[in-house]
């Protein structure tokens, strides 16, 4: 009752994934859960996945910045954001800044990629995915 899924006195950051030299784009969702069900749909192995945890805070921009100029040359920025009025307003949030970064890393590009349905979370996209294809994996046994 009442929990929130922060300790007390604690801070919101940014969940990243690991990065590797040979990644070619930062894919950034609103949280964690969104981001592993967007890397089952779209991965390539060469991609480093980003949770801001819902709506933005004051510390967040500056880290979403480095991990943006933290990126190998030629890379790409994707916003996976949510299909309704709280994903639209990210992007709005997140452009910015990513125009910022692109001042002195030109060869950066940015683009939104939405569910296709109006509503929809991409954790909605992979578990419509799996009810109709049937979820390959074991259950518990």
């Amino acid at each position: 009752d009442g929990f929130t899924g922060y300790s007390p006195g604690g801070q919101k950051g940014l969940w990243i994934s690991a990065g590797q030299d040979q990644d070619h784009r930062l894919v950034v969702s609103e949280t964690a859960i969104d981001a592993l069900s967007y890397a089952q749909l779209f991965d390539d192995d060469r991609t480093r996945y980003a949770s801001i945890a819902g709506q933005m805070n004051p510390q967040q921009p500056g880290l979403l910045h480095r991990a943006m100029r933290a990126l190998p040359q030629g890379s790409e920025l994707v916003l996976a954001v949510d299909h309704d009025d709280g994903g639209e307003l990210i992007a709005d949030y997140i452009e910015p800044i990513f125009l910022s970064v692109k001042t002195t890393r030109p060869d950066l590009t940015c683009r939104i990629h939405r569910p296709a349905a109006a509503g929809a979370d991409w954790n909605d996209e992979i578990t419509a995915l799996q009810s109709h294809q049937g979820d390959p994996r074991p259950g518990p046994s």
